[in-house]
């Protein structure tokens, strides 16, 4: 534990343009483990996903959320109260979440950005049932990540559109690709994305399935063999 600590400070370091000796010191190690360590040029992934934005609980930046009553008379006013804090409390996470892991040079998008209409609910656990606006809010959270890599997967269609997909214009306005199933490859490890995991006969673990039909899809040179499966 105390090495993976170590190193991630000393990374954290570099890429925020330290010098050596300012690393070594708020390590506590070495300059010549900082200079080792530099060589080895990390790429921070960030796995992003199931946001849910317009959801009451989904995440929500500022300008979206709901305002506290003052003086709550009733078991509705209690409820959005709740929603309101839970709301404030999650964004505020997310944006201190951030600023730890900066600077992040890749984002993984593993679908469900939006929460759709919420028809099965008659829109009663919304914020807001337009898509446009949920994908205006998806946007202005993703845009605090600060990162100008994106990759997309979509998420399931009851969330982001039956007839169509909204996350196609999230992914368009980072100028991302975005598709059902991708590869990425960084620094020589191939991450498999996917948004929903299939169902699986094996009781141990649902991935185990998935593992094994990349192994053999990949002996037929039809997919990239994979070392991380990412499933949301």
């Amino acid at each position: 534990m105390r090495d993976a600590l170590l190193i991630s400070k000393v990374y954290t370091g570099i890429r925020n343009g330290w010098k050596q000796k300012e690393i070594a010191a708020k390590a506590g190690c070495t300059t010549c483990t900082v200079n080792h360590l530099a060589r080895v040029r990390p790429t921070r992934v960030l796995l992003f996903g199931d946001t849910h934005c317009g959801s009451e609980v989904g995440l929500t930046p500022p300008v979206y959320q709901w305002q506290c009553v003052g003086d709550p008379t009733n078991e509705e006013h209690r409820k959005r109260n709740k929603f309101a804090r839970l709301q404030k409390e999650c964004y505020t996470w997310y944006t201190n979440t951030l600023d730890l892991l900066r600077p992040i040079d890749r984002v993984f998008h593993m679908g469900d950005l939006t929460d759709g209409d919420g028809k099965r609910s008659g829109g009663t656990e919304q914020i807001t049932t337009d898509r446009k606006v949920q994908v205006g809010m998806a946007i202005e959270a993703i845009e605090q990540i600060r990162c100008d890599k994106h990759i997309f997967v979509y998420g399931t269609p009851y969330h982001t559109g039956d007839a169509e997909d909204f996350e196609v214009d999230i992914a368009k306005h980072f100028n991302a690709k975005i598709g059902s199933h991708e590869w990425e490859k960084i620094n020589g490890v191939v991450f498999d994305l996917k948004h929903k995991q299939g169902a699986t006969q094996n009781p141990a673990t649902s991935l185990f399935t998935a593992i094994r039909d990349n192994r053999e899809w990949a002996v037929l040179d039809e997919q990239p063999k994979a070392d991380v499966l990412v499933r949301a």
